[in-house]
Formats: structure tokens, C-alpha cells, sequence
């Protein structure tokens, strides 16, 4: 049962909403010769090159042109930028729903470690359900690539209370990793530990 107090609900993207499959993208990557991907990325963190990509700090051309490097010759863009995509394995459409009917009660808002290449297939994809868009499930949208910042950082929950004009004692943050819980109580954030696969609309029971 949620907190009476609680009017916006911050959902994290990957584990929370939308599902994982890192095994079907190691093998997408070791089939273009990218053997060891695994080493710079996981479920809940990514390192150097992809970790930039998530930042924002590398465009989707040079990230590709350096993951190429890694790669067998003649492998395309469009090949590794498929291989990268095959770590999303869809939203739930009742997950979906979820979030359009909670903002009858609530302000919905995301905060998400993520890159461009997911976002836009993402939003392609899976918000696009039954003719909805992306804007239909969340009231605002802060993104790492954009915001040039990740969590844990305390930076990235300062700027969203800040721009979307809300208090940290009256928002509910749901991730599935617990650094990013623990930062955000930190800064008075309420938090709810998800773990993968788990079905959060009985929170809202």
C-alpha cells in the first residue's frame, strides 16, 4: 500500500518496465566477433564505451565506428546497432496500461540510465501500443544520454525534483538496483526495491 502522502511515482526503465535479455546479446555481439561484451556491460551498469553512450558523450555514429573496431571486418551500423537492441526484450503492455491509468492519481515521471539507440527503439517498439505514444505514459522524462549524467549520481535526482517542481518527501522511486535506492533515500527520496520480473502493480492495490 503506497503512502497517502506520495504524489509522483519515478519509475526506472530497464528491469522495472522494460525486460532484459544480456544473454541474447552476448550472443548477437560474439556472432559480429565482439567476444568479450560482456565485460564492458550488465543489467545494472555499464563501462567505457557504453557507459559513454549512455552519458551522452559519444553520438551513435562514433559509438558504432568503435565498437566496429571490435567487431569482424565488414560488420554494418545497422548490424551492431540490432546486436545492441537484442539486450531489450520488450515492456509488458499491462505495465504499459499501468502507467497511463496511475496518472489519474499521480504525476508519472521516468528516470532512466539509457542510451539513444534503446530509447528510440523502445519508443518505436513498445510505447507505441494500441496508437499511444511515449508521452501518454509519463508526465516528464529524464534520461542519462540527455541529461549527460547516471545514477547513483546525486546530480541526476536533484535535477529531476528541480525541474519537474516536485519534493523528494512526496515522491516514490522505484528502481531494481539498490545503489540507485539508497542515493535517492539519501536526498529524502522514498524508494521500493524491484526485482526483476516483479509485477509492481500490487503496490497500487
Amino acid at each position: 500500500m503506497i503512502d497517502r502522502k506520495i504524489k509522483n511515482l519515478v519509475f526506472d526503465f530497464g528491469g522495472v518496465l522494460v525486460q532484459l535479455n544480456m544473454k541474447r546479446c552476448v550472443e548477437r555481439f560474439a556472432a559480429l566477433g565482439f567476444t568479450d561484451v560482456e565485460k564492458y556491460v550488465n543489467a545494472y551498469s555499464k563501462e567505457g564505451l557504453f557507459q559513454e553512450l549512455e552519458l551522452g558523450n559519444v553520438s551513435v555514429p562514433e559509438f558504432c565506428s568503435e565498437v566496429a573496431k571490435h567487431c569482424s571486418d565488414g560488420v554494418s551500423d545497422s548490424q551492431i546497432l540490432d546486436a545492441w537492441n537484442s539486450f531489450l526484450n520488450g515492456v509488458p503492455v499491462h505495465l504499459m496500461n499501468a502507467l497511463i491509468d496511475l496518472q489519474k492519481d499521480y504525476r508519472v515521471i521516468l528516470l532512466s540510465n539509457t542510451n539513444k539507440p534503446h530509447w528510440d527503439f523502445s519508443c518505436r517498439e513498445y510505447f507505441s501500443h494500441d496508437g499511444h505514444s511515449v508521452e501518454d505514459h509519463f508526465e516528464k522524462m529524464f534520461l542519462s544520454f540527455e541529461m549527460h549524467v547516471t545514477k547513483p549520481d546525486a546530480q541526476i535526482f536533484e535535477q529531476m525534483c528541480a525541474q519537474a517542481d516536485i519534493l523528494p518527501q512526496e515522491t516514490l522511486f522505484l528502481d531494481d538496483a539498490k545503489a540507485n535506492c539508497a542515493a535517492a533515500e539519501e536526498l529524502g527520496i522514498n524508494t521500493q526495491l524491484i526485482t526483476a520480473g516483479e509485477d509492481w502493480r500490487n503496490l497500487f492495490k
